[in-house]
């Protein structure tokens, strides 16, 4: 007897303790519920169990997950060689990676092109005028006794000699003037008539000989000049015959040219 209550006993002290045990589990087991039910957040070892969990479940963690891809846009500033300061734009990603083309600034090159200052001086005349034509190398006084006749309607007036001097210029500037046409419409410096001298060939075309001839030239006026009643062109040469007759303008005076026999 005193053997069995002994083997009892000593059993039941075995058994005991895992009793307690599971009671102690049971017991950490409702504190959890019962934190978490009142929104708390469960233990440290729990919450590393559960992200193991995850993590073995999906086939990697959730930091992997959140950590950002490596297709970004870095921009760096960049400096040319011209000294220029501009904005490069490395990567792509979702935009296609397309790098933006930055315009270069064109250098302005010196320009050592003639400024006409001193064709300007060349051409100034002794009361400080700049001149819009100066008189070419082939210009010479003519042979003939050239004479413009006048006509203000069916009135004529004095004869103007135009055979003393290479060129004529015609323009309501009587500072430079040397035939003023004061019609308003006229420009301060209108036309110029010139001789010159040229090459023509004789009814062979074998022999050549030079000429004097009149030639009328119309500096850009703003209302032209008419030869026999056609407006010509500027700046070019128009050779003149005897019985030319020109107007300036909008001048209804008539100029008519005769030569002396």
């Amino acid at each position: 007897m005193e053997r069995a209550t002994v083997k009892r006993e000593n059993d039941a002290a075995t058994l005991s303790p895992p009793r307690r045990r599971r009671r102690d589990d049971d017991n950490d087991d409702e504190q959890r519920s019962h934190r978490v039910a009142r929104g708390g957040s469960p233990p440290p070892q729990e919450q590393y169990s559960r992200k193991r969990k995850d993590r073995d479940h999906n086939g990697h963690s959730n930091s992997e997950r959140d950590r950002p891809s490596s297709a970004t846009t870095t921009t760096t500033t960049t400096t040319t060689a011209d000294g220029e300061y501009g904005a490069k734009s490395e990567g792509g990603g979702g935009d296609g990676g397309s790098d933006k083309k930055k315009q270069k600034t064109k250098k302005v090159k010196p320009n050592f092109a003639t400024s006409g200052k001193l064709a300007d001086e060349a051409n100034r005349s002794e009361t400080g005028v700049v001149l819009k034509w100066n008189e070419p190398g082939e210009a010479r006084r003519p042979q003939l006794k050239w004479r413009l006749f006048p006509f203000k309607g069916e009135e004529s007036l004095e004869s103007i000699p135009v055979h003393k001097h290479a060129s004529y210029l015609f323009g309501r500037d009587r500072k430079v003037a040397a035939i003023p046409t004061d019609h308003p419409s006229c420009s301060g410096q209108h036309a110029v008539l010139v001789h010159r001298e040229v090459q023509v060939n004789d009814e062979t075309e074998v022999n050549i000989r030079t000429v004097n001839k009149p030639y009328i030239i119309d500096l850009q006026s703003a209302n032209g000049t008419l030869l026999n009643g056609k407006r010509i062109s500027s700046r070019r040469y128009y050779e003149l015959r005897s019985k030319d007759v020109l107007k300036f303008g909008q001048s209804s005076r008539e100029f008519v040219l005769l030569h002396d026999e």
